[in-house]
């Protein structure tokens, strides 16, 4: 409990990188930007437990992404929660760019596999932008082929023909 009380106080006192969001802000974040967000309680033991771990994960992805903590005990939360899903603390969810629902995290709650999984899931892949993720197959199939996912270019060409 000193040590949770420690790293709450330092936060405190520094300033987090974790944003403690409002209804409103997480409505302005669903969708819009990536985002990694904790769904507890204050009460909630485990979720005091995760959050210097929760910290620390935010400090590694600061500017990258949104690491957030939404309090679902607050009475002004708790519709937004059920519509999520949320039906125990913490809920960890995931949500990418153009996804209001998120998905729920199932991994451990150690910052390795945090950082291991946010990294996966936020960090660019191979595309037409982003290049030096391509191995060497992929740039030969993008010059050689349709400049769209096989399944959108056979889709495009099924639209053609009808």
């Amino acid at each position: 409990m000193r040590g949770i009380a420690s790293v709450l106080l330092v936060s405190f006192c520094l300033g987090s990188n974790v944003r403690e969001l409002t209804s409103y802000e997480l409505g302005q974040i669903l969708g819009r930007q990536n985002a990694f967000i904790t769904f507890h309680a204050p009460w909630c033991g485990h979720c005091q437990s995760l959050a210097p771990t929760w910290e620390q994960l935010a400090e590694t992805f600061e500017g990258e992404a949104i690491i957030g903590r939404f309090d679902c005990d607050n009475e002004d939360h708790k519709s937004l929660c059920e519509r999520l899903e949320v039906t125990g603390f913490p809920t960890i969810k995931f949500f990418l760019e153009g996804d209001f629902s998120g998905e729920a995290y199932v991994g451990t709650r150690e910052l390795e596999a945090l950082k291991g999984f946010a990294d996966e899931i936020f960090t660019p892949g191979c595309s037409s932008g982003n290049q030096e993720k391509c191995t060497p197959e992929q740039l030969e199939v993008a010059r050689s082929g349709p400049l769209c996912p096989p399944s959108s270019w056979l889709l495009i060409q099924f639209l053609r023909f009808y």
